[in-house]
């Protein structure tokens, strides 16, 4: 009689084990947001961190300024419709009424087209009408998204704008840490 109770033990203590490591597996899979004192929002594989003043005010800033609001992250890269969408709809979330928001895009000369600055190819747009890069005039040209309706539009790098920042940055994750320390 005892073996089967053995065997009954053991396999509770397997199926125990078992969950326990699939438990830790999953948490250490999961990618995590930094907790660097700053609320970061995610969504797929990014993390953002959607700046805003006191009282929900927004600030002016230039693009320079923009991005040194960013540290160990960039200004926004929208890569697909729906991370266009979830800036959309998460901005009523941080900002009142409809606010531009600097992307993380640049005229690059040398190519003769737009750059990401986290140098990610442009492979998704939404130019506002009239504002598409054929329309650009080369020098000190970037690019803000509006938050009401998604769609993008050419704007002065040098300007001082009352634009909202949002920072971005991958999700850490077990696999990401993994490959780092190699």
């Amino acid at each position: 009689m005892e073996l089967p109770q053995k065997n009954g033990r053991r396999a509770a203590s397997l199926t125990c084990c078992l969950c326990v490591l699939l438990l830790q597996l999953q948490a250490a899979w999961t990618g995590d947001c930094p907790s660097d004192g700053r609320t970061w929002v995610p969504f797929k594989d990014r993390c953002y961190h959607f700046v805003h003043g006191e009282e929900d005010k927004l600030k002016v800033y230039n693009f320079e300024s923009a991005k040194s609001l960013c540290p160990h992250s960039e200004l926004l890269s929208i890569q697909s419709a729906e991370e266009n969408d979830f800036v959309v709809k998460y901005s009523p979330e941080v900002w009142k009424g409809e606010v531009n928001v600097w992307l993380g895009m640049y005229y690059d000369t040398n190519s003769e087209g737009m750059m990401w600055f986290d140098e990610e190819p442009v492979k998704f747009t939404n130019w506002e009408p009239g504002s598409s890069p054929s329309d650009f005039v080369p020098m000190e040209t970037c690019v803000a998204v509006h938050s009401d309706t998604g769609k993008w539009e050419r704007v002065s790098c040098l300007d001082d704008l009352e634009n909202g920042v949002v920072c971005e940055t991958a999700q850490s994750t077990a696999s990401h840490l993994l490959r780092t320390r190699r």
